[in-house]
């Protein structure tokens, strides 16, 4: 007779198995990566990222999709993961500023107002260096 534990671990293995083998494959994983990187489909950049965590470019495509669909914070997210990963990537900090923006907006639109010029100054509000007044002037 089997040990309990053998046969556990037996039934697990069989268990496990078929979700082990219906991973998605090669190609699959390709098509997926390059629609992410093409900045077409969600769902596919969350499974590249899924396969692949440590690419920051998959990374960046996702994070530039879910800033697309205004999730700002999402974005945020994988942005920073991938600025730990590759802190040199061109253009990272200013994608990180825009969601950063989007997330937390400092300043409401201002209307502008015409500027008005100050009115010119009257003789009597005209101030002299002298001590004498200016009709009194030589």
């Amino acid at each position: 007779m089997m040990p309990r534990a053998l046969l556990l671990a037996v039934a697990l293995s069989a268990i496990a198995a078929p979700a082990i083998a219906a991973g998605p494959t090669a190609a699959a994983l390709k098509r997926g990566a390059a629609q992410c990187l093409a900045r077409r489909n969600e769902d596919a950049c969350d499974d590249a990222v899924r396969w692949n965590p440590s690419d920051p470019t998959l990374l960046v495509a996702l994070a530039d999709l879910e800033l697309r669909a205004q999730h700002p914070a999402d974005a945020l997210r994988h942005y920073h993961r991938a600025a730990e990963i590759a802190p040199s990537m061109n253009g990272l900090n200013a994608k990180i500023a825009a969601a950063d923006a989007q997330l937390h907006p400092k300043h409401k639109a201002v209307v502008a107002r015409p500027v008005q010029s100050p009115a010119k100054p009257t003789v009597q509000s005209r101030q002299f260096s002298n001590t004498e007044s200016p009709t009194e002037s030589h």
